[in-house]
């Protein structure tokens, strides 16, 4: 981060449940109260291993800001910002202005508050990568259209993806191949489910079911309200085909049995088309 010298050349860093290991300098940055921009150079630490650095984060010159050999929960460098209000008499009457005073700070900070379930047994967030099957079995594969389904974007396939839905396993993965499937009413995707598509295939939403928009229904339902499993959706896309004031298109209702075991993973898209 000390492109530049006084003239940054880097926006802005988050560096989060990182470690260093063997490593003399771990961050070094010419950040200081006079670079420019006043917005470059924007630093965020968040709960990163210096134990494995001799300088946690320097300057060019081997000035040392902030130690190494430490676990570092949280340190900051940017501009802070404390909002205010000022009183003026316009027309006899007291008016507040809002205003905000800006200082620049490059320091420790108390850590931010992280809700449990997010975080794993180290205190790291959870993360997973997205699924991509490459190890499961061909068998494994259930494709749509070898099971009623039609995916012309023409041909009703509501009840015959409900029906490969209901009759599916965790063992298996729904495969969408490329198309467009016509939903006329609500899937209920069950708990325990995994699918994905080819190329985006698209559930696309039409009908006189999601028409009523002071009585609106769901097309696509994952799991019910309270429900606890797994399910895992990708390369998936959502539309409708024609105006469907009464649609909620999707409704995620499932929890995780464990953190991360339930989500639309990355390239999961939600495309409202209208034609009028």
């Amino acid at each position: 981060m000390s492109n530049g010298g006084t003239t940054q050349t880097v926006g802005s860093v988050v560096l989060q449940d990182s470690v260093f290991i063997d490593t003399t300098y771990g961050i070094v940055t010419s950040f200081t109260n006079t670079t420019q921009p006043a917005s470059g150079g924007t630093l965020t630490v968040d709960h990163v291993d210096f134990t494995g650095t001799q300088v946690a984060i320097s300057y060019p010159n081997g000035t040392v800001i902030l130690d190494g050999g430490q676990m570092v929960e949280s340190f900051l460098q940017g501009n802070a910002y404390s909002a205010y209000f000022t009183e003026e008499i316009i027309n006899n009457k007291t008016c507040l202005e809002p205003g905000a005073m800006r200082s620049r700070q490059q320091n420790e900070v108390a850590a931010p508050p992280k809700p449990a379930f997010l975080l794993d047994t180290n205190g790291d967030f959870v993360t997973r990568f997205k699924p991509q099957y490459e190890g499961e079995p061909l068998s494994a594969f259930v494709s749509v259209k070898s099971n009623g389904a039609v995916g012309d974007g023409l041909t009703d396939d509501t009840a015959a993806l409900q029906a490969i839905f209901d009759a599916a396993t965790f063992d298996q993965i729904i495969y969408f191949d490329h198309g467009a499937y016509l939903i006329s009413d609500t899937i209920q995707v069950p708990t325990n489910i995994r699918m994905t598509g080819e190329l985006w295939p698209i559930i696309m939403v039409d009908g006189s079911a999601f028409n009523d928009v002071q009585n609106p229904k769901v097309a696509w339902r994952v799991g019910n309200p309270g429900d606890v499993g797994r399910v895992e959706m990708t390369e998936m896309v959502f539309e409708v085909r024609g105006p469907a004031p009464g649609a909620i298109i999707v409704e995620w209702n499932l929890a995780g049995e464990y953190p991360a075991a339930a989500g639309e993973h990355c390239d999961f898209f939600l495309l409202m088309i209208v034609s009028l």
